[in-house]
């Protein structure tokens, strides 16, 4: 029983190695002159720890079983990190001339150093299977640079990438994309015995930006998924107005931290134009009271309710980057205790910039 145990946990991890790319463990001299003896071609992967698109392409492309095959049949892989000192000299000796930089990163090469095809960037499955079928007499784009030229390069290009290049670059080839958010707003106290007059405030936060591409074999209907946009956020925002209780009136701005999930739609013939709407919910951070004319220190905020929510609702417009939003803040929390009812409600202007779109 035990060896027939055995034998199958064999044969399960014989076949796993079967659905992965097989990478030669060597330098790049020596998988050069492997695949001059092998007479194939020989395909340099560049990639990095921090790379995002380099690690869903080695979980979920790189194990299909027919892509496996044809590579190990073709050509000597040769994994290499552009974080290393070989890596990043290899990296500039094969990116030349100037042309897209970046990870994932893949050139084809033939025995004389010729590089036959190179693309830059994370691909899907029939992209980086069209990209491997080459043929070896096809004409060469350019020759890799001098290993002196190179070192000259990399001597004045040592500094390894920011991480806020690192983070802008993984931003470019995900579907959530980070995002800043800024704006005004001009709200009230809506109730029957306060003065509803509009108070200017501010809101500043961070969302997550959710969105899909078009398939670019089919043309989008009324419906359709690329339309959608999710963006789930935290924001500090100000709301306020003017209150009279027991004959004082008093302007009373209170802060904030507000948790919004916004959804739109592109609907078709608006052009760029979205429809959102966006449930809110709220809690009070801090407030503060202006008296005119009253030097003495009136506390309205025990008066007030501590949590808000309701819903927002309005009109954006897709500009790439950055998009502004217009909409109208209906507050339905009760937010001030006893009897009488009162909403946070009034307009909005913010604008947003995304990262990586």
């Amino acid at each position: 029983m035990k060896r027939l145990i055995l034998l199958f946990l064999l044969a399960l991890l014989s076949w796993k190695k079967i659905y992965a790319l097989e990478f030669y463990n060597g330098d790049y001299p020596q998988a050069l002159q492997k695949a001059k003896t092998e007479n194939k071609l020989l395909l340099l992967y560049f990639t990095a720890k921090w790379c995002g698109p380099c690690k869903y392409m080695e979980a979920y492309i790189y194990p299909d079983l027919v892509l496996t095959e044809y590579v190990k049949q073709h050509y000597v892989a040769l994994k290499i990190d552009v974080d290393t000192q070989d890596g990043k000299l290899l990296y500039i000796r094969s990116h030349q001339p100037k042309g897209p930089m970046g990870v994932p990163s893949f050139i084809i090469l033939n025995e004389k150093e010729e590089v036959l095809r190179k693309t830059v960037g994370g691909m899907k499955l029939d992209q980086l299977k069209d990209f491997f079928l080459i043929d070896k007499n096809t004409k060469s784009i350019y020759t890799l640079l001098a290993d002196s030229l190179a070192k000259e390069q990399l001597v004045i290009s040592q500094k390894k990438p920011s991480g806020f290049t690192k983070f802008l670059y993984n931003s470019m080839f995900s579907n959530w994309k980070p995002a800043l958010k800024f704006g005004t707003n001009i709200m009230g106290y809506q109730g029957k015995a306060l003065q509803n007059e509009p108070v200017l405030g501010y809101e500043i936060g961070f969302f997550m930006d959710l969105s899909f591409k078009y398939n670019e074999k089919t043309r989008p209907g009324f419906w359709h998924k690329a339309r959608y946009v999710f963006q789930p956020g935290l924001s500090i925002t100000s709301k306020g107005g003017n209150i009279k209780t027991n004959n004082v009136e008093a302007r009373l701005t209170a802060h904030y931290l507000e948790l919004g999930l916004l959804n739109s739609y592109q609907f078709k013939g608006f052009g760029y134009f979205r429809l959102f709407a966006s449930p809110y919910a709220a809690t009070r951070l801090w407030a503060k009271t202006k008296i005119d004319g009253d030097p003495t220190h009136h506390n309205f905020s025990n008066d007030f309710n501590k949590m808000d929510y309701g819903l927002r609702f309005g009109l954006s417009r897709y500009m790439g980057s950055f998009e502004p939003y217009l909409g109208y803040n209906l507050g339905l929390q009760d937010i001030k205790t006893g009897t009488e009812i009162v909403h946070n409600r009034g307009f909005y202007l913010s604008f947003a910039l995304i990262f990586g779109k």
